[in-house]
């Protein structure tokens, strides 16, 4: 599998997921060695990246994307990402932002906390995928009840003004409605109310889905273990890796014809044994 550098508004990320591919490739593959490519003394210092303890200069920077064998478009993202990454002043990250979405191979949008209100109904997110294969010319019952749950005609008006005036969708030459910006996020780190009303709402939907949905229009399944904190990270890792090949995989597909909803979860059950931490 070749990443995709355009898809990622992480550079650790982006690194992760690099070093991962390299391991499957080439098993000997080491921090190590990768320290050996880059330029610096400790192998554990690509884990202080990793972790966001500390930050890549330009200078490191620029041999990573040489290890990572990065053409020059892609070499440019990467090192742009890393100054977005790293800027602390809100205006120089929105600016190293800017640079980062005029890239013409650029697919991921950030939502900043003033599009957040995207996320306050369930069926907003809905609507906008909908309308990247419907046939839509203005029928806003027709629409809703396209749904699952179906929503009313009122619901679905709502749904696209606010699309409109976030510049989520946009009118087309025809009448109809086309998606803007094939990928959304709002970080790893959103905390905001309507990140966290969305979550509800669509655990809500898929404990639902039990009832709503035959076996074999549903995939409902669920681990009960017991691990260490150290191993939980890992599995974070895993299933962050898995969203964005699950993109990947949607991103090659040339006709949607279903919007689903994938809902990933783990938590705590228990509460750490005293002494046992790791």
């Amino acid at each position: 599998m070749t990443l995709d550098v355009f898809a990622y508004l992480d550079y650790r990320e982006l690194l992760r997921q690099w070093y991962a591919q390299k391991k499957i490739e080439n098993p000997r593959f080491s921090y190590r060695l990768l320290a050996r490519k880059v330029g610096y003394s400790s192998a554990g210092f690509f884990t202080l990246i990793l972790q966001g303890k500390t930050n890549i200069s330009l200078t490191m920077a620029d041999s990573f994307a040489e290890a990572m064998k990065l053409k020059k478009k892609e070499r440019e993202y990467f090192l742009a990402l890393i100054l977005f990454n790293q800027a602390k002043d809100p205006t120089q990250k929105e600016r190293h932002q800017k640079k980062l979405e005029s890239f013409t191979a650029f697919k991921v949008k950030h939502l900043g906390p003033e599009r957040f209100r995207f996320l306050s109904k369930w069926y907003y997110i809905a609507v906008r995928e909908l309308l990247t294969f419907l046939p839509f010319r203005g029928d806003l019952k027709a629409l809703g009840a396209m749904l699952e749950p179906p929503i009313s005609a009122k619901q679905a008006e709502e749904a696209l003004a606010l699309l409109l005036e976030l510049g989520m969708i946009t009118k087309t030459a025809q009448g109809g409605y086309a998606r803007v910006d094939s990928v959304l996020t709002t970080g790893y780190q959103a905390r905001a109310p309507e990140v966290e009303q969305f979550f509800l709402a669509m655990h809500q939907l898929g404990g639902e889905a039990l009832s709503r949905f035959p076996r074999e229009e549903r995939n409902l399944s669920w681990l009960t273990l017991s691990t260490t904190r150290a191993k939980y990270k890992e599995i974070i890792e895993e299933l962050r890796a898995f969203r964005l090949r699950i993109l990947e995989m949607v991103e090659k597909e040339p006709k949607e014809e279903v919007v689903y909803q994938f809902n990933f979860e783990i938590f705590p059950l228990s509460k750490s044994v005293p002494g046992n931490k790791k």
